[in-house]
């Protein structure tokens, strides 16, 4: 999943043949066709470029004089984890000295949503790429009957906070007996004694379409039954301690908008708002919400774990008339989803983006 992906969903715009133009396999350098003399785009994934060492050879000298010409742009996109912001910036200057271009010249992508604004400090450029909005199917989840469980908790790979977090809710009373919940074994470091607490895997047994729902790749496409199943989902984003220039959105809050689920994100301050500045509605009506405003790790952990138990204290008649009473927000979620993903949205904010940066 990446720009390349993003980009070529693109139609009936003037800007796919210049794209086109450019695209390449990296590590050769095959295009689709050879660079041509308007302004183009050279596009590849930055692991492919630079980790530990330069990688040499990706591109040809008619490109790199191109781009010290201004006529081309190089484009290099993360992977589908947004990079440590200070890393990004340490590649682009390595790769643009081993190449001897301008690190003005470079734009960098991923789906890190503060990337624009840090990059501004270090006089480079970059931009949010939301693709995971558009990685996730739908499906239509409004309930007509009484579910069987209150909680879905998918915690996927073993990440020492959504381990934590396992652990937490497991001592809830009756928690596990009322959630669908999946997790790999692993460890975390217990704060207040210091020691390492494990975490023994959670492989899902029950008839819910298929038996394991442990890694994030098995569930998408959705697995409706999860859903449809359980009232409200706890979403373990991939990061959840604060860092000044990164917040992460990816495909694990998109999972419960297009099951028309309602959620609690267990991520990175001002997640939620985030969600709101690209028009999703949350469930602050029903679900107290503050945890996203809290900036101590600790104290947000503490929030988000305390309204789970209050809500698990609600029965489940009480779970099924709030969720009915969300099926405004639910819908406009949903549908919103579905619009950006058919009108190809982040694709072509993305390339106006880049074109409005590169060409005056």
């Amino acid at each position: 999943m990446n720009i390349l992906h993003t980009l070529l969903k693109i139609t009936d715009t003037p800007y796919k043949k210049t794209f086109l133009h450019t695209l390449f396999d990296v590590p050769g350098n095959n295009f689709i066709s050879e660079p041509i003399d308007e302004y183009y785009y050279v596009l590849g994934e930055v692991l492919n470029f630079a980790w530990y060492n330069i990688k040499p050879n990706l591109l040809s000298n008619r490109i790199l004089n191109d781009i010290n010409n201004n006529k081309a742009t190089l484009i290099l996109s993360g992977h589908v984890e947004a990079i440590n912001t200070r890393h990004v910036v340490s590649s682009i200057h390595a790769i643009a000295d081993f190449y001897k271009i301008d690190p003005h010249k470079i734009i960098y992508i991923d789906s890190n949503y503060k990337l624009s604004k840090a990059l501004q400090k270090s006089k480079l450029t970059g931009f949010f790429n939301n693709i995971h909005e558009s990685t996730v199917d739908h499906v239509v989840n409004i309930p007509t009957d009484i579910r069987q469980k209150k909680f879905l908790l998918l915690s996927g790979k073993a990440r020492e906070h959504r381990l934590r977090l396992v652990d937490t809710l497991s001592k809830i009373d009756n928690f596990l007996n009322t959630s669908i919940v999946s997790t790999q074994s692993g460890k975390y470091l217990d704060i207040l004694t210091n020691k390492y607490i494990k975490v023994d895997e959670r492989v899902l047994d029950i008839n819910y379409g298929y038996k394991d729902a442990l890694s994030d790749e098995q569930v998408v496409p959705i697995k409706e039954d999860f859903y449809s199943s359980t009232y409200i989902s706890i979403v373990p984003m991939t990061f959840f301690k604060y860092e000044h220039n990164h917040l992460q959105l990816d495909e694990k809050v998109y999972k419960p908008v297009c099951a028309m689920h309602p959620f609690i994100v267990f991520g990175e301050y001002r997640t939620l708002k985030a969600l709101h500045e690209l028009e999703y509605q949350t469930f602050d009506n029903w679900i107290d919400e503050s945890y996203d405003n809290e900036l101590d790790d600790e104290k947000r952990f503490n929030l988000i774990v305390d309204e789970i138990k209050r809500l698990n204290n609600l029965t489940i008649t009480e779970l099924h008339n709030m969720y009915i009473e969300m099926t405004s927000i639910l819908t406009h979620n949903y549908n919103l989803n579905k619009k950006r993903k058919l009108n190809c949205f982040n694709g072509l904010d993305l390339t106006n983006k880049i074109i409005s940066a590169t060409i005056t």
